[in-house]
């Protein structure tokens, strides 16, 4: 198989930082798809492991993200997110559960 570039943009989120994500990721959204934003794409790079550094967070930035995921609407991502908090309790007892959460 080629190797294929991924189209990447960069939005700036409300509190000035700046967010690299996959073009085809961002249009998931229905709210940025629906603004039309003029995106320009003078960077264009190739993420890996983009899945795992998401999600390989403290907790209260996963659930920063599990929250700002739900308002976008993308499902790819909340589901993402929420599969890491399953995994983080899968077989874990309440009160480690509690411990972590």
């Amino acid at each position: 198989m080629a190797n294929e570039v991924t189209k990447m943009i960069r939005m700036m989120a409300s509190n000035g930082v700046e967010v690299v994500v996959e073009q085809v990721v961002a249009m998931q959204s229905p709210i940025i798809r629906h603004m039309h934003l003029d995106f320009s794409l003078p960077n264009i790079e190739e993420l890996k492991d983009f899945d795992n550094k998401f999600v390989d967070i403290d907790i209260n930035a996963l659930y920063d993200r599990i929250m700002a995921t739900n308002y976008l609407g993308v499902k790819d991502l909340i589901d993402l997110v929420c599969y890491k908090v399953a995994n983080m309790i899968r077989g874990k007892s309440l009160e480690e559960i509690h411990q972590i959460f």
